[in-house]
């Protein structure tokens, strides 16, 4: 006997669906989330925004900050090859920690495929979802709705 299981809804952060090469392997993986998924499942998607990258430079963005666990800075050099619509991000992040006060560093590299607002709505439809609603990650108005000029975006998605 075949059991099927189906999920009520699902959450792709930390940008995975940009992690994945063009846009045909990002509406064939919604197509597979999709198919698990109950009628009228929602789903919540974060994607980086192409529009407001494209008015960057190469400059590093330096982000510092504290835990019990120890002092850290966060260096994040991002390059967008508008071409290919690749982002090319790379993070260092230096580390202390209190108990010996030795930094240390951690280096990480990603390639991500980065499109329009308009383009994830078109491949969101493809894939069998109806976007309900598109969210700032950390909201600047008290609405908390995307515009053109928000580097990183939520989708929230209803399987139709």
């Amino acid at each position: 006997q075949v059991r099927t299981i189906s999920f009520d809804g699902f959450y792709s952060f930390a940008n995975v669906l940009n992690c994945l090469p063009h846009r045909e392997a990002m509406v064939s993986s919604l197509r597979a989330i999709a198919g698990m998924l109950r009628c009228g499942a929602c789903g919540f998607v974060d994607v980086w925004n192409i529009a407001p990258l494209l008015q960057l430079g190469t400059r590093d963005t330096v982000r510092e900050f504290s835990t019990p666990l120890g002092h850290y800075v966060q260096v994040m050099n991002a390059m967008l090859d508008r071409e290919s619509q690749v982002l090319d991000i790379e993070y260092r992040l230096f580390s202390q920690r209190p108990a010996d006060e030795l930094w240390s560093l951690v280096r990480s590299r990603h390639r991500l495929y980065v499109l329009t607002l308009q383009k994830y709505f078109n491949i969101f439809s493809e894939a069998g979802f109806d976007v309900r609603r598109i969210l700032l990650q950390r909201p600047r108005t008290e609405q908390g709705l995307a515009t053109e000029n928000d580097r990183l975006v939520s989708f929230v998605l209803r399987r139709v």
